[in-house]
């Protein structure tokens, strides 16, 4: 039976240092002070308001939410890595090696968000493809973007909307202009700015 002590020990230590940097108690408070704020008969009086505290509302809870189902999922493995070794029930290696696995990508995530503290970093952004004069390379390779980007959108189960589209003259797009919704969707596109180039290289260079 493999020994995960170690792995299972980092990861709790991850997580209390995350509901440090995250502030989880302090937000613990303001969802309370939320709930009761989103239960006034009278807030939709104010709509613009009532949208500011209702967008508020949904992401600390979406965030204490995520938190907390962390904490108990690293809880359960503790019990479960435990239990397997008493009875040296190897079979539960691939359960824990996956759980370990999957409680590492979310701590990363949660570290990685923790970084997010510009004022636009949690909106919604809109992305600019274009072609310029690369001619019909650059117009296919736009398009290559563009699908990229969709699927990338996807797999983070963020909207994706085509705004407005200009076709090529003879194959890809010009330009195209997309909508991506999510939270913390700028922050995570801020970086693809630029030039975007594709290099072929041929399976014969090294050669």
């Amino acid at each position: 039976m493999k020994d995960f002590s170690t792995e299972l020990g980092e990861l709790r230590k991850r997580v209390g240092e995350a509901a440090k940097y995250l502030n989880v108690e302090t937000s613990r408070g303001l969802l309370i002070e939320l709930e009761v704020e989103v239960a006034k008969p009278d807030l939709w009086n104010d709509q613009e308001h009532a949208k500011k505290i209702n967008s508020q509302y949904v992401a600390v809870k979406s965030d204490l939410d995520e938190f907390d189902q962390l904490s108990n999922t690293l809880d359960d493995l503790f019990v479960l890595h435990e239990l397997a070794r008493e009875a040296d029930d190897s079979s539960q290696e691939p359960e824990l090696d996956s759980g370990v696995s999957a409680c590492r990508s979310k701590l990363d995530l949660l570290e990685m968000r923790s970084m997010f503290t510009g004022e636009h970093d949690g909106c919604d952004a809109i992305l600019q493809i274009n072609a310029k004069d690369g001619g019909v390379d650059a117009q296919d390779w736009s398009e290559m973007l563009l699908r990229m980007y969709r699927r990338w959108a996807e797999l983070k189960s963020f909207g994706f909307e085509i705004g407005d589209i200009s076709i090529g003259t003879e194959a890809g797009i010009l330009s195209a202009d997309v909508t991506i919704r999510g939270r913390y969707v700028y922050g995570l596109l801020t970086s693809e700015r630029g030039t975007h180039r594709l290099v072929r290289i041929s399976p014969f260079d090294n050669q």
